[in-house]
């Protein structure tokens, strides 16, 4: 009896050291259950906080990139040039009309690497510089500083264009146009153009004597002796004068080559 009793005694103390062994692993696995639910709990919860943060700070507006873009091009340069920048033709007043229409001022672009100056504009009429020379009233300057074009003032202009006008013949009188660019003197010993009726034309001026018979003969196109004119040079100019007080010549004598002389 007793040693059953002993033998009961050692199974209770055995339970009660396994229940408390049981016990004390429940606790571990507990322990452990617990951390591995923070280690999984913790990034989403870092998440979670990272969200929220971001849904109190303030977004940029969305039209802010649109502007900045629109603000990055650049700026698209006119069609048409500005209303005080010239066109090469003719002008009344400030208006650009037809050459053919009565106009006061004619807009010319020189030829490469010219100036706006007296020689480039005997090349645009259709000259030669240092053979044709110019009525002193005319006037040619540019346009302004930021143009490269000439404007032609000083003399009532024709009924059509400037361009090569010395060449042309719009009246089909059988002689060059443009004989109000040129040098003529009226039997009153006035300027005259040389459109109209004149008794001398100034075909060579400068600063040094010259043959003018020879000169005759490079701004004709054929020697004086054919003609019945006459050549004075006062003073480093050479004229073309007709013979007698009655004859009037009624166009320029450049160029006439085998064409007969312009008098009457």
């Amino acid at each position: 009896m007793r040693r059953f009793v002993d033998w009961f005694r050692s199974r209770r103390e055995d339970r009660k050291t396994s229940e408390k062994k049981f016990q004390r692993w429940i606790a571990i696995a507990g322990v452990v259950i617990a951390i591995v639910g923070v280690v999984v709990a913790v990034p989403g919860a870092l998440y979670a906080l990272q969200q929220l943060r971001d849904s109190h700070t303030e977004k940029p507006s969305v039209t802010q990139p649109a502007a900045s873009v629109s603000s990055s091009k650049p700026l698209t340069k006119p069609s048409t040039m500005p209303s005080d920048m010239p066109s090469v033709g003719c002008y009344k007043e400030t208006k650009l009309v037809p050459c053919s229409a009565d106009h006061d001022t004619q807009v010319y672009a020189p030829a490469s690497g010219m100036e706006c100056d007296t020689r480039s504009l005997i090349i645009y009429l259709g000259g030669q510089p240092g053979l044709d020379i110019l009525n002193s009233d005319i006037k040619v300057k540019r346009f302004d500083n930021n143009s490269s074009l000439c404007v032609i003032s000083g003399v009532p202009l024709p009924g059509n264009s400037l361009e090569n006008i010395w060449r042309a013949d719009y009246d089909h009188n059988g002689y060059s146009d443009g004989g109000f660019l040129r040098k003529c003197i009226s039997f009153q010993s006035q300027p005259v153009s040389c459109d109209d009726e004149h008794t001398a034309e100034v075909f060579y001026e400068g600063a040094e004597d010259v043959d003018c018979e020879k000169k005759y003969s490079e701004f004709v196109g054929r020697p004086l002796s054919g003609d019945q004119l006459l050549v004075h040079s006062p003073k480093s100019v050479c004229q073309v004068k007709v013979r007698s007080t009655s004859d009037r010549l009624f166009a320029s004598v450049r160029g006439l080559e085998d064409k007969a002389l312009p008098i009457k």
